[in-house]
C-alpha cells in the first residue's frame, strides 16, 4: 500500500505545472497534431536558407519553361476555337476556325475515360516475390506444426507415426501457397477498387479533367495526399501550368516539385490561426514589385487573383509555393526529403515538415506527385499533346480555307468601279432586283464603258484536294477516323474492318499503354499511403478476417485495362472471328466447352447484359472427362515429341534427370531435324521441368527451415 501512495503523491505535483507551462508556451491551436512539427527544428538561419533555395529553384524552373508556357495559351485557344481579329486582305474577311484539335482531343478523352471507368473492378494486382515468400513460409510452418502434432499424438498412443511423403508435402505447400496468394490477390483488388470508386469520390472527376488536359497539352499531374481529418487518401488534379519541375529532368519522379497555390489572404490567416501554418506576419513584409511577371498570365481585374506566381501584388491574394524536394539540415548528414510552404510576396516560411512515412527523419521517403505524359520528349520534363501535333495542320487548313471563302466572296458579291458621269435617276444606290429594270442616265457613253466589274479567277480544284489531304493527315496524326468513331461501311467484310481497326488503334493503343503505366504508378502510391495510415481494415464487413495482415504485404498494382481491346467494335469483330474459328476448326468442333466459351465471348461483346447472355446461352456444359496423364521417362517423351504428341510435367518425376537428357538431345543432330513448332514445344517442356525443379527445391528449404524452428 505504500508504493501506490508514493506514486500518487509524486504524479500530482509534477503534472500540474507541466500543463500550465504547456498552455502558456504552446497555445491550443499549435498542438492540433502532436506528430507534426511545423518547423522540424529549423533555426532562423536555416529557414532563410530554405526560402532562398525554394525561390531560386522556382525562378529557375519558371524561366527555363517560358517558351513552353507561351505555347499553352495558343493551344487552349485552338481547342476553344478562339480566333484573333483579322483585317487582311480587308476588314471582316473570312476568319473560320477548323475544329481539328477540338475533335481529336475530345475523341481521345472519350475513349480514355471509357477505358479507365468501363468497369467497377478497376484495379488488378499481383503479390511480389517477397509476399509469396512470406505466404510460403507461413504455410510451411503450419505444415511442420501439423506433422509435429501427428508425431506427438502417435507417440502418446504408442503407435508408429504415419509415413511422410516428401513429394506430397511439397505439393501440399505449393497448392496451399497458390490458393492463399490468389485469395489475398482477390481481396486486395476488391478493396482497392472500392477505395477508388467509393471512398475517393473526387478520383473519377479528377481523372476526367486529367485526361482532357493530357490530350490537349501533353502533360498533366496528379497529387495524392493523406487527409488526416477525413482519414482517407485525397486525389488532386494539378494542371501543368501550376506545377514547376526542372525543365530538363525527364524522369518519372523529378528531383523536386513546386506546386503554386493561389489563396486569399483570409485563407492564409485562417490556417495560421488554426495552427496549420507558422505564426508569421505575411502582410508587413510583402513585396510589391512587378518583377518576374509570368508570360502566360492575364489579369481580368485588378482586384482578382492572377495566374502567374509573383504577379499578385494585391494584398488580398497570395501565391503560396509548396515545395517537395530535399534540404540539408545537418552538415555531416545527407539531405532530407522535406515539404516547405512559402508565401511568395512576404518571403516567409509558412510550414516545414519531413516528407517521410512516419513524419520523422528515419522514415521512408514518400512521393506525392505523379506525372502523366501523352508523348514523351527525350531530354524534356514536358510531353507533347495533340494541341502541339495538330497546330501546324490547323494553321495550314485555316489559311487555305479562309482564302477560298474570300475568293468566293469576291466572285459572288457585285462590286466594281463606276464613272462619275453616270447619272442615277433614283436617289441612293442602284439596286439590282430580279424581274425589274433600274433606269440610269449614261450620257454619250454606253453603260458597259462607264461601269467596270472586276473578274477573279475561280478557285483551283487542286486547292480543295490539298485541303482534303492536309485534313486527312491531321486525322491520321490524331488517330481519329471513321472506324474509330463507329462510322463503318456496311458493305465491307469483317476482316477488312478489323484490319482498319488495328491500323486506326495503333497510335491510340501505344499512348494508352503509356497512360495506363503512369496510372498504375499512381494507384501504387495510393496503396502505399493506405498501408502507412489506414488502421481499420479488419472492421470492413466485405473483407476476409485478418485482411489487415494481408494488406500489409507487398503487392504490385495495375490498372485493369487492355488498351488493345478497348474499342467496342474491335471486341465485336475479334469475338466474331474467334467464334467462326471455333465452329469450323476440326480440332475444336469436338470440344463443346471451347465452342461454348467462344459463343459466350461473342455475346458479351454484343451486349454487356448478363441476363440476356444467361437467357440466350444458358449455363456452361460440363467439361469432357480428362484422361489420366501417364508418368513417362524422358526418352519416351522425346519420342512422343517427334511423333507430334503433347508432353506433360508431373511433380513426382525426376526433373534433374529429364533436364540432363533434354540437354543431350538438344546438342545432338536429331534436334536440328525438328520443325520450328516441335522445337518450341521442346524448349517450353524443358522450361516447365526447370520451373518445377526450382519450386520443389524452394519448398524443401521452407520445410527444413520450419522443422528446425519447430524443433
Amino acid at each position: 500500500m505504500v508504493v501506490p501512495a508514493i506514486n500518487k503523491k509524486k504524479k500530482t505535483p509534477v503534472k500540474k505545472p507541466v500543463r500550465k507551462r504547456a498552455k502558456k508556451k504552446y497555445p491550443k491551436k499549435r498542438i492540433t497534431n502532436p506528430n507534426e512539427r511545423l518547423d522540424i527544428g529549423l533555426t532562423e538561419e536555416q529557414q532563410l536558407e530554405a526560402v532562398d533555395q525554394v525561390l531560386y529553384e522556382f525562378e529557375l524552373d519558371k524561366g527555363a519553361r517560358a517558351a513552353w508556357e507561351s505555347d499553352q495559351n495558343d493551344i487552349l485557344e485552338d481547342w476553344l476555337l478562339v480566333q484573333d481579329t483579322k483585317d487582311e486582305p480587308w476588314e471582316n474577311c473570312s476568319n473560320v476556325s477548323v475544329p481539328i484539335t477540338t475533335v481529336t482531343v475530345n475523341q481521345f478523352h472519350a475513349r480514355g475515360y471509357d477505358a479507365f471507368f468501363g468497369s467497377k473492378e478497376m484495379v488488378s494486382c499481383r503479390p511480389t516475390p517477397s509476399a509469396l515468400k512470406d505466404i510460403m513460409a507461413e504455410v510451411s510452418k503450419e505444415v511442420a506444426r501439423a506433422i509435429t502434432m501427428q508425431k506427438e499424438a502417435a507417440a502418446k498412443e504408442g503407435k508408429e507415426p504415419p509415413p511422410i511423403d516428401p513429394v506430397e508435402i511439397r505439393n501440399t505447400i505449393l497448392a496451399e501457397t497458390h490458393k492463399r496468394a490468389e485469395e489475398a490477390k482477390s481481396a486486395v483488388e476488391r478493396y482497392m477498387s472500392t477505395e477508388l470508386t467509393e471512398n475517393m469520390p473526387e478520383y473519377e472527376s479528377n481523372q476526367d479533367v486529367m485526361l482532357l488536359s493530357l490530350g490537349l497539352f501533353g502533360t498533366a499531374f496528379k497529387k495524392e495526399v493523406w487527409d488526416k481529418k477525413e482519414e482517407r487518401v485525397k486525389s488532386v488534379f494539378v494542371p501543368a501550368t501550376k506545377l514547376y519541375i526542372p525543365y530538363m529532368d525527364d524522369r518519372e519522379i523529378a528531383s523536386h516539385y513546386i506546386h503554386r497555390h493561389t489563396m486569399t489572404l483570409n485563407e492564409v490567416k485562417s490556417k495560421i490561426k488554426a495552427g496549420d501554418y507558422l505564426d508569421v506576419d505575411i502582410v508587413k513584409d510583402s513585396v510589391t514589385s512587378q518583377e518576374n511577371k509570368g508570360s502566360i498570365e492575364k489579369t481580368a481585374q485588378d482586384n482578382q487573383p492572377q495566374e502567374g506566381a509573383g504577379t499578385n501584388t494585391n494584398q488580398n491574394y497570395r501565391d503560396v509555393l509548396e515545395y517537395h524536394g530535399y534540404f540539408k539540415i545537418k552538415e555531416d548528414e545527407p539531405e532530407v526529403p522535406v515539404i516547405f510552404l512559402i508565401d511568395y510576396l512576404s518571403r516567409k516560411l509558412l510550414k516545414a515538415e519531413v516528407r517521410t512515412s512516419n513524419g520523422r527523419f528515419d522514415g521512408k521517403e514518400v512521393n506525392h506527385f505523379y506525372k502523366y505524359v501523352l508523348i514523351p520528349v527525350p531530354g524534356s520534363a514536358y510531353g507533347i499533346g495533340f494541341g502541339h501535333l495538330l497546330k501546324s495542320f490547323k494553321s495550314m487548313i485555316e489559311t487555305l480555307f479562309n482564302q477560298t471563302i474570300d475568293n468566293l466572296t469576291l466572285n459572288n458579291t457585285p462590286w466594281g468601279i463606276m464613272d462619275m458621269d453616270a447619272e442615277l435617276l433614283d436617289e441612293g444606290d442602284v439596286e439590282i432586283i430580279p424581274g425589274k429594270f433600274t433606269q440610269v442616265s449614261c450620257g454619250e457613253k454606253p453603260l458597259s464603258q462607264m461601269i467596270y466589274i472586276p473578274r477573279f479567277q475561280q478557285v483551283n480544284p487542286l486547292v480543295m484536294q490539298i485541303i482534303e489531304w492536309i485534313y486527312n493527315m491531321s486525322r491520321e496524326v490524331g488517330s481519329v477516323s471513321e472506324v474509330m468513331t463507329g462510322q463503318t461501311s456496311k458493305v465491307e467484310p469483317a476482316t477488312a474492318i478489323l484490319a482498319k481497326i488495328e491500323q486506326g488503334t495503333k497510335v491510340f493503343s501505344v499512348i494508352m499503354k503509356r497512360v495506363i503505366r503512369q496510372a498504375s504508378a499512381e494507384i501504387q502510391g495510393i496503396y502505399e499511403l493506405l498501408k502507412m495510415h489506414r488502421k481499420d481494415f479488419d472492421l470492413l464487413l466485405f473483407m476476409p478476417p485478418g485482411f489487415s495482415k494481408i494488406f500489409k504485404k507487398e503487392f504490385k498494382m495495375h490498372l485493369r485495362v487492355d488498351p488493345s481491346n478497348m474499342n467496342r467494335m474491335a471486341r465485336l469483330k475479334r469475338a466474331e472471328m474467334v467464334y467462326s474459328i471455333a465452329l469450323n476448326d476440326p480440332h475444336i468442333q469436338g470440344d463443346p466447352v471451347k465452342v461454348w466459351w467462344a459463343r459466350q465471348n461473342y455475346l458479351e461483346s454484343i451486349e454487356d447484359n448478363p441476363d440476356i447472355i444467361r437467357k440466350v446461352n444458358g449455363e456452361a456444359p460440363p467439361p469432357p472427362p480428362q484422361r489420366n496423364i501417364e508418368d513417362k521417362d524422358q526418352v519416351t517423351e522425346l519420342a512422343d515429341l517427334i511423333r507430334g504428341e503433347n508432353m506433360h510435367v508431373l511433380p513426382k518425376q525426376n526433373h534433374l534427370e529429364h533436364i540432363q537428357i533434354m540437354d543431350d538431345f538438344e546438342r545432338s543432330m536429331n534436334f536440328d531435324t525438328l520443325d520450328k513448332f516441335r522445337k518450341n514445344s521442346f524448349k517450353q517442356h524443358k522450361r516447365d521441368h526447370q520451373a518445377m525443379l526450382y519450386m520443389i527445391q524452394k519448398a524443401d528449404q521452407q520445410v527444413a527451415a520450419s522443422a528446425r524452428q519447430g524443433g
